[in-house]
């Protein structure tokens, strides 16, 4: 089952637009019509049974080099990898967790996350 199409996020204060340019199988992938930004979700089973479901966010930019001053596109990714047993949690105990790891990433803690803190 896939998500809804197109898909929308908000970075920076602009929204984006999301299509659907790729599924396959368990994973799907959306873009807006730039390419700047890029939203993929899979999920895979292990052969030990687990589930693991894995939502990736990427920006794509084209930045300046500040020694050459030459432009180069670059890219950052944010990845966010749930993983869990196939039975014992709920579906409820999941979105708890999943808010509460969200809360915990406020801008404070993205800072220092970037600023190599752990």
């Amino acid at each position: 089952m896939a998500l809804s199409d197109p898909q929308s996020i908000t970075v920076g204060g602009t929204t984006f637009s999301l299509a659907r340019v790729e599924t396959a199988g368990r994973r799907s992938s959306y873009s807006d019509n730039t390419d700047t930004i890029e939203l993929t979700v899979s999920h895979i089973t292990t052969k030990a049974g687990r589930k693991s479901h894995q939502v990736s966010v990427r920006q794509n930019a084209v930045v300046t080099d500040p020694i050459t001053s030459d432009n180069d596109e670059e890219n950052m990714e944010f990845v966010v990898t749930m993983k869990r047993p196939a039975r014992g949690f709920t579906v409820s105990q999941f979105q708890a967790l999943g808010a509460a790891v969200v809360a915990w990433m406020s801008s404070a803690n993205l800072a220092k996350i970037f600023g190599e803190e752990s």
